[in-house]
């Protein structure tokens, strides 16, 4: 799940297409930016969590892992970034730094 515009649906898939190939069966575009007169800081993916039957997210914005905890859906913070800190974590959220945390975290799940 991605929050990127559907303008850059294509290019998208063809950088996963070159990059990942075969790792991912669907992406789904949140569509959060798609309207310029509707552009909401403040949207989460949570609401695509549901549709989607979503087990997992990994997520470098909080506040789509907060959303998806709330949800049952086990957050993975990914990265140290600035923009995601946070003093706790709670249950259902976990921070992975790297990929290979990422990985790491699917191997003793």
């Amino acid at each position: 799940m991605t929050s990127r515009r559907r303008l850059i649906e294509t290019d998208t898939h063809e950088w996963l297409a070159k990059h990942y190939q075969g790792i991912f069966s669907e992406i789904h575009f949140a569509g959060f930016w798609d309207d310029p007169k509707a552009w909401r800081h403040d949207a989460s993916k949570a609401d695509i969590f549901q549709e989607i039957g979503a087990s997992y997210l990994i997520d470098d914005q909080l506040k789509h892992c907060l959303g998806a905890a709330k949800l049952g859906v086990k957050g993975l913070l990914f990265g140290d970034y600035r923009w995601n800190q946070t003093n706790t974590l709670p249950a259902g959220v976990e921070r992975c730094v790297t990929w290979a945390d990422v990985q790491d975290y699917f191997e003793h799940e």
